[in-house]
């Protein structure tokens, strides 16, 4: 109420009354902003009802949302506000106003605005930006307890980015600048460890992402797959042309819209995704990934493609292969009838091998016809083969390999003969029966024009009654004989029939004549022996002679299942001997037994054992083809004290020849022995041989040579034919070894023993031994003496090592001149 009072007035008086105070509405648009000096600013807008009057604002907020707990800020003038929240609480936050009048008449407080910080926020929360760009991104620390220079940047939550692509700009604000990657369509950032928001998160425009698609061998659909590493899911989206690509693509980079769009495809969330396109239309499809965002779609880099140029066909079928006399294995397909401007197709093949866990395949270049050959070793060996196809252009996808298929020998004509065999037999007393494995001889089929598909074994009884069995090729086959008469015939068979010629064994119980009266085997290398035999009475010559030899392993163990290589040979009877050629692995005892074979049956079978040691090359010089040094083990053969590495003993003969007028012939016997042993003849006596020790230094190549008297050692003879030996004994073991080790240890430097025994020079030459180059491997050194007609040499050597005694090995060898016969080795 306004009371005016008046008085003494000449006129008339105008009076002004202000118009009553409007309350003004709430302010509206309440938002707020981190800058990268760490501020958190709130802003609004005024009442939109309200004219251009200056106003003032309060500012209430609170974290407590059941019972509030306001805090009033005054914000004269401008309407925002520096606030200063703190982390990890929910924060209500209200506006009101009034005008600049007293007392303020305020509005009523807007709509509730909530701010929640987290322990850090970013700047910008996203962005979008194109492959190659520079993108800086803040991290901001609302929790002002942690300091800045603490940020360890990663990229994609996996990947730590390196210290020189960031640093702290403020107390609280660290800053950093990355190129976004170009194979994926956003990158997110974190300034801190750990997988939980927030997080920067870079949008990449035009990213290229590697889109296959394969049209299938119809040609009606076409998938399209893609590997997602975003963890958000993209649409594939397609767009088609009855265009050439590039004609589509030139026009769309000039802005022109070209084509119809097709409907987007979203597939499930997969590390591998992928969309059919179907029904396929020819011509160009145009194809990208779109990821929706708060800033817009964003699209990968699009590819344009034909469906005709990635083609996927079937895969052929009918495949055939044959393997040929002439050494071609030749295989033939039908290709698939689509794409119809043809196809190139290309075949693989391998020969399976139970060595080999994968298969080894050869791959033949493509050709556009529907048959390939290729030359290989052998035509009876099976080879699988596979074939696939693509487009006779080059372009688009090989098909899958068409399943295996095993080639077949084109036979011409049936074997000629059945494999040769040798029995084995081992007798069940408890069960009055026999188990008999037949060991089959490997068939020879080079050069033939047929292979053998496997054996047919025959039992013909005294009764009459035949019993056939089809087997596999093999190198064994047991059965239970029940130890009645019968024979047995082994067939070899292919495609076109089975062998005519073929070995019977007939197997019988009955009492075995003796007829070996001796039966030796020397070693002439790891794959020869040599056999000699000589029967009791030689009236009655064997048809043929069976050599059978086992390890002592096998004979210990079933030897007669799964036999595995050949173990057994037939040999023509004669009184010379025999060479036999094998696998006679170094270290390892043998077993040898000889059976005759007589027109009336089969003789007592008579047996030797052989142990096979491993030998050291004594030289590197190449080895003449006639050279053959072979030594003779006795029945069983002591252990020696060193393990020596196995080689051709050849090449021990070729260190021991320096002159080219002595050759070799196999010698009649040899021994080996651990003591020292020397051989008398007949120019010489005991007290004529010396030993020979060197001590080799070797940094020197001159060795010194100290001698020995054997004429305090004990003498003993043995006689054998074709000559005789002595073995001298020192009267105490170590008086040899011990003088070595005193000689020794007055050298600087470590050194090796070798040492030798051979006969002295006589009257007629004194000339000295000639000593062959020794190396500093070489640990022998063996002395030739050209005087005898006849000289066995034996070689051995030993290490002295501080107290350690020695272990040492010695080698026999005779040598022989041209012209010299069998009667003087007996002298």
């Amino acid at each position: 109420m306004v009371i005016v009072s008046i008085s003494n007035a000449k006129a008339p008086v105008l009076l002004r009354v202000p118009c009553p105070p409007v309350k003004p509405s709430p302010p509206v648009n309440l938002s707020h902003i981190q800058t990268i000096e760490a501020e958190l600013i709130l802003h609004w807008d005024d009442p939109s009802d309200f004219d251009n009057s200056p106003l003032r604002y309060e500012v209430r907020y609170s974290f407590n949302n059941t019972h509030p707990d306001w805090q009033v800020v005054s914000a004269p003038g401008e309407p925002r506000l520096s606030l200063d929240l703190k982390p990890k609480l929910n924060y209500t936050i209200q506006v009101r106003c009034s005008g600049l009048n007293e007392p303020p008449l305020w509005s009523d407080w807007s709509e509730s605005h909530h701010i929640f910080l987290d322990t850090v926020s970013y700047i910008p929360e996203k962005v979008v930006a194109r492959p190659g760009e520079n993108v800086t991104v803040y991290c901001v620390f609302n929790d002002h307890s942690i300091n800045a220079s603490t940020a360890m940047w990663m990229l994609n939550f996996q990947q730590p980015l390196h210290r020189s692509q960031y640093h702290p700009i403020s107390q609280w604000v660290s800053q950093i600048t990355v190129r976004p990657s170009e194979s994926r369509m956003y990158d997110l950032l974190r300034c801190t460890q750990g997988w939980s928001r927030p997080y920067s998160q870079i949008y990449v425009e035009g990213a290229s992402i590697d889109i296959d698609c394969k049209t299938n061998g119809d040609i009606d659909a076409m998938d399209c797959s893609w590997k997602d590493k975003q963890w958000t899911n993209s649409k594939f989206q397609s767009r088609w042309a009855d265009l050439p690509c590039n004609v589509m693509e030139e026009r769309e980079r000039a802005g022109e819209i070209v084509g119809e769009m097709r409907p987007a495809c979203l597939p499930i969330t997969s590390g591998k995704k992928t969309c059919t396109i179907q029904p396929l239309r020819m011509n160009c499809y145009k194809l990208w990934l779109e990821v929706s965002s708060r800033l817009g779609p964003v699209r990968s880099k699009p590819i344009y493609l034909s469906p005709i140029d990635h083609v996927k066909p079937h895969t052929p079928n009918n495949v055939k292969a044959v393997t040929r006399s002439s050494g071609v294995l030749s295989v033939t397909w039908e290709p698939p009838s689509l794409p119809v401007e043809g196809l190139q197709c290309q075949f693989r093949y391998h020969s399976p091998s139970t060595m080999r866990a994968q298969p080894e395949w050869k791959v033949q270049s493509p050709v556009r016809v529907s048959f390939g050959e290729v030359v290989v070793p052998d035509m009876c060996r099976v080879y699988v083969v596979q074939v696939r196809c693509m487009h006779a252009n080059g372009t688009g996808y090989w098909s899958e390999w068409s399943d295996s298929i095993y080639s077949t020998p084109e036979n011409s004509r049936a074997p000629e003969r059945g494999p040769d065999f040798w029995r084995i037999l081992q007798d069940d007393p408890y069960r009055n029966q026999t188990n008999v494995t037949l060991l089959f001889e490997v068939l020879p089929v080079s050069g033939q024009s047929y292979c053998v598909d496997g054996f047919i074994v025959q039992h013909h009884t005294l009764g009459g009654a035949v019993m056939r069995e089809q087997i596999d090729v093999a190198s064994s086959y047991s059965f239970e004989w029940n130890q009645e008469p019968q024979t047995v015939t082994v067939e070899a068979y292919n495609s076109l029939g089975s062998s005519a010629n073929n070995t019977n064994m007939t197997l019988e119980r009955q009492p075995k004549r003796r007829s070996v009266h001796s039966f030796r085997v020397m070693v002439i290398n790891s794959t020869c022996v040599s056999l000699s035999w000589s029967l009791l009475d030689n009236s009655s010559v064997p048809l043929f002679m069976v050599v059978q030899w086992l390890t002592q392993r096998q004979q210990e163990s079933d030897h007669h299942k799964g036999q595995s290589g050949e173990t057994w040979a037939r040999l023509p009877y004669t009184d010379r001997p025999v060479y036999l050629r094998g696998d006679f692995f170094g270290s390892e005892e043998y077993g040898f037994y000889l059976y005759p074979v007589f027109v009336e049956g089969e003789g007592g079978a008579s047996n030797n054992m052989v142990f096979i040691f491993r030998l050291t090359p004594l030289t590197t010089q190449p080895r003449p083809p006639e050279a053959c040094c072979a030594w003779l083990l006795p029945l069983r053969t002591p252990k020696v004290g060193a393990i020596v590495d196995k080689a051709d003993l050849s090449v021990l003969t070729t260190a021991l020849v320096q002159t080219p007028l002595v050759s070799l012939t196999p010698p009649s016997h040899c021994l080996s022995y651990l003591h020292l042993q020397g051989l008398t003849q007949r120019s010489a006596r005991p007290s004529s041989l010396m030993v020979v020790a060197a001590v080799y230094d070797e940094g020197n190549s001159l060795p010194t040579t100290p001698h020995f008297d054997l004429s305090s050692w004990s003498v003993g003879a043995g006689q054998l034919s074709g000559g005789r030996w002595i073995n001298y004994t020192a009267p105490a073991p170590t008086t040899l070894w011990e003088e070595l080790k005193h000689r020794s240890r007055k050298m600087k430097e470590e050194r090796r023993l070798f040492c030798g025994v051979a006969p002295l020079p006589g009257p007629e030459d004194s000339s000295e031994p000639t000593e062959p180059a020794v190396t500093a491997d070489i640990q022998l050194f063996p002395l030739y003496m050209p005087l005898f007609r006849t000289a066995r040499t034996s070689t051995f050597d030993c290490e002295v090592k501080a107290e350690l005694g020695c272990h040492f090995r010695s080698y026999w060898c005779d040598l022989k001149k041209p012209g010299d016969d069998e009667n003087s080795q007996s002298e």
